[in-house]
């Protein structure tokens, strides 16, 4: 198999899941990502999940759908999901497909409200 491209880092900071996806999310690191940030998500009894996007330098529609499971699992037991300093790439992309209005994102140049 090829090197990896994609890894996840969980760390628990003040009982709180803080989860960092690192390098290339696309089909081939898709498994590993819904799996750490599901296995996160379980780990704590509250609060959000964070996912710190800040060395995501990469993310396709499988990147997208790992997102988006995730955010649903988080929503079935009352929680929220939080992405975190995404850099511009990943922000865009959010943007171009409408998840920018869907997701909670933090620390990105465009997480202010516009109006």
């Amino acid at each position: 198999m090829a090197t990896a491209l994609f890894s996840v880092n969980a760390v628990h900071l003040d009982g709180q899941a803080v989860v960092r996806f690192i390098g290339e999310l696309d089909l081939a690191g898709a498994e590993l990502a819904q799996h750490d940030g599901l296995r996160a998500l379980a780990s704590t009894d509250g609060g959000p999940l964070i996912l710190d996007l800040s060395e995501l330098s990469f993310c396709d529609s499988s990147g997208l759908g790992v997102l988006l499971r995730i955010q649903y699992e988080a929503r079935q037991q009352g929680r929220a999901l939080v992405l975190q300093n995404p850099n511009p790439a990943v922000q865009r992309l959010l943007e171009i497909v409408g998840l920018d209005e869907r997701f909670t994102i933090e620390g990105s140049e465009r997480s202010a409200p516009t109006s």
